[in-house]
């Protein structure tokens, strides 16, 4: 199965839990049609390596939060979507000095939000992946912007 249709349980998991329906293991495999090994492995990878601050209540036989502010992060990347956001990152900034320099700083600041929820420390690729520009022909900001948003519109 897709890691897509993972993360659809665990959204809907998450839901549950935040709407205080208190869902367990067998509710996830029903509502999914999977086993009920693979719902308490999904259960297990949202509390350990999602860091869902999930406690089981006996009374009521299902998961809650124990922090309520607790969101869970709804974009899911797979290691080759990881590893290819990291490397933009490390692009983005070897290039942000110049031309449209505000804007590509939004970028990676958003870049790095993204990486730093999923318990990525984005300066490892700094460390790991070099980069150097070969015959960069820095031109002025605006005509840059212009050519960039004539090129978005469809214009010449």
């Amino acid at each position: 199965m897709g890691s897509k249709n993972i993360y659809e349980r665990f959204i809907w998991f998450d839901s549950k839990t935040k709407n205080k329906k208190y869902p367990n293991a067998t509710s996830l495999a029903s509502q999914f049609e999977i086993s009920a090994k693979t719902a308490q492995r999904d259960i297990e990878f949202m509390r350990d390596r999602l860091n869902c601050p999930l406690v089981y209540d006996k009374s009521k036989k299902g998961y809650c939060y124990k922090d309520n502010t607790f969101s869970l992060p709804f974009i899911y990347l797979s290691d080759e979507e990881l590893s290819s956001l990291l490397i933009t990152r490390k692009i983005l900034q070897d290039i942000s000095s110049g031309h449209i320099g505000s804007d590509l700083s939004s970028v990676l600041e958003k870049i790095t939000s993204i990486l730093k929820r999923h318990m990525i420390e984005p300066d490892i690729i700094d460390k790991a992946f070099s980069l150097q520009l070969i015959e960069y022909s820095p031109i002025p900001e605006g005509i840059f912007k212009a050519v960039l948003e004539g090129c978005g519109a469809g214009r010449t």
